[in-house]
């Protein structure tokens, strides 16, 4: 682990292995102390930050970066900007460890979100093997063809979608699925009061969802996806968050309709005006438009 910490480099398999098991452990323990099968104190698990900050470094050296960014990212989203919030707010701490008011949002906007972004952009490039870091690891990851054989028939085909193109006809084929998880979180909401541990779930799957069908539809076009990603995401999540934690939940309640469900709305209307338009017939950056069916070949 010490060679790890100060001049190894992993591959994207090995990083990824880790970060499931550090941040399961990390969340494992949240459930069970919410359950009342393990002490509070288990819970945070700060500790388990050292970890992420160290494979982190370790990846980031594998496509040529310092390991420095690494640990300085962890350290700022995870550390500095709550300690800093909590610092000028001075809010009051829960019981369970939760912190009480508009601090909380702060935290989780400025926390929470951006250090799983970070998470997430360090475990995407492909390896350097031109890196100056050329001490390799031996926690390594060595895909075996025959796996990757089975990754490219079953697992990358579901995942096409991340990076190709859809036709109007599969878009709202996908809205009406959308459509139907929406229907579901409300019917469960409404079937046990306002109260049910399906309801964020529920919508965080709709948005991916949408999100992913929108990204697919601006490819059509000849847009990134980049774009269908942060305005569903953006509409969805961080400026309805944002706008609790700078407003507040007491004064939400007091703002018009309008004001408060805007960013929901605008979201379904890029939602809709997305799949009004006619793609391109041909094929563009972003390969073939979409097929139902494959044309067979003329004998």
């Amino acid at each position: 682990m010490t060679s790890l910490i100060l001049n190894d480099r992993l591959n994207r398999p090995a990083y990824w292995m880790f970060i499931c098991i550090f941040l399961g452990f990390r969340v494992g323990a949240v459930v069970l102390s919410e359950m009342g099968y393990t002490s509070d104190l288990l819970r945070h698990m700060d500790f388990i930050l050292f970890f992420v900050a160290s494979v982190m470094g370790a990846r980031l050296r594998d496509f040529g970066w310092s390991a420095f960014w690494g640990w300085a990212g962890v350290a700022l989203f995870s550390f500095v900007f709550p300690v800093g919030i909590i610092a000028i707010l001075k809010p009051a701490i829960l019981p369970n460890g939760w912190v009480d008011g508009p601090a909380g949002g702060y935290i989780t906007l400025f926390d929470t979100l951006p250090f799983l972004a970070l998470v997430t952009v360090v475990g995407l490039p492909p390896s350097d093997p031109d890196s100056k870091y050329r001490m390799p690891s031996r926690y390594n990851i060595v895909v075996s063809e025959s796996t990757q054989q089975f990754a490219r028939r079953w697992i990358l085909p579901p995942l096409s979608i991340f990076r190709r193109r859809v036709n109007r006809s599969a878009y709202w084929a996908g809205l009406v699925f959308v459509f139907a998880v929406l229907f579901a979180r409300a019917a469960a909401e409404g079937g046990n009061n306002g109260d049910t541990a399906w309801g964020l779930p529920l919508f965080v799957l709709a948005v991916a969802i949408a999100a992913t069908l929108v990204a697919a539809r601006l490819r059509d076009f000849g847009w990134s996806g980049f774009w269908g990603w942060s305005v569903i995401v953006g509409l969805s999540f961080v400026i309805p968050l944002a706008m609790f934690s700078l407003i507040g939940v007491d004064q939400m309640s007091s703002l018009p309709s309008y004001a408060t469900s805007g960013p929901i709305l605008l979201c379904l209307v890029m939602i809709i005006a997305v799949g009004i338009p006619r793609g391109n017939a041909d094929a563009n950056k972003y390969g073939p438009p979409f097929r139902w069916r494959k044309n067979k070949a003329v004998a």
